[in-house]
């Protein structure tokens, strides 16, 4: 609802394509983060490098680097990437927290989803926008979200870079990695139908029927 709401009060197209990428976090404990096989600091290292080189190689292109916080520029670990971050004018971090739903604002707003799996792309999903969830970690051939996340085998998943600068070009070049009939399928999947914005007012309605057969 919170992203329909959003990107019904777009009101400019953006003057680039612009792709929003959703990170995993980085905890800032060494003997944490080392005993982590999905959340480390290799990993997520990995990913912004990544995104580096999709901003390089797409210099028409915007990335935006959105996370749950921005811990990880703090680790020393980072510099070096961070630094890569910084000198490039196409891709930039956004750490603002002080704005309730920030997310959803660039999310609603973005041409393009590209993330590691998190929440908000089923909920970009549901919305019928371009989601790309990269299921890659270096030095391993096995995945982990669609081992367990099938999205009905369509085209969602990027397993390399080489891959992800793949769909990335697809879309730049005015193709789609899904069908209508796909999009609406998999929003039906995540959402039982196409965000409308009206969710919270089909459940707010469906408790007080539930509350009035079982309470009054």
């Amino acid at each position: 609802d919170i992203l329909i709401n959003y990107q019904k009060n777009i009101t400019t197209k953006n003057e680039k394509f612009v792709i929003v990428a959703f990170d995993t976090h980085s905890n800032c404990d060494f003997n944490t983060n080392r005993l982590s096989v999905l959340l480390n600091w290799r990993i997520n290292a990995s990913f912004y490098k990544d995104l580096c080189n999709l901003a390089e190689g797409f210099p028409q292109v915007d990335i935006i680097i959105r996370g749950k916080n921005s811990n990880w520029t703090k680790i020393p670990f980072f510099k070096d990437v961070l630094n890569k971050v910084n000198a490039i004018s196409n891709i930039w971090i956004d750490e603002d927290y002080s704005k309730l739903n920030r997310q959803y604002e660039l999310a609603s707003s973005s041409d393009l989803v590209i993330a590691k799996y998190t929440s908000i792309g089923d909920e970009t999903i549901a919305l019928g926008k371009r989601v790309i969830y990269y299921d890659y970690f270096p030095n391993s051939t096995h995945h982990f979200a669609s081992e367990y996340f099938k999205y009905n085998n369509y085209n969602v998943y990027a397993y390399s870079y080489i891959q992800l600068e793949q769909m990335v070009q697809t879309i730049l070049n005015g193709g789609e990695l899904l069908t209508d009939a796909e999009v609406l399928e998999l929003q039906i999947l995540t959402n039982n139908a196409a965000a409308d914005g009206k969710a919270k007012h089909r459940v707010m309605k469906t408790l007080d029927i539930i509350y009035a057969e079982t309470c009054l």
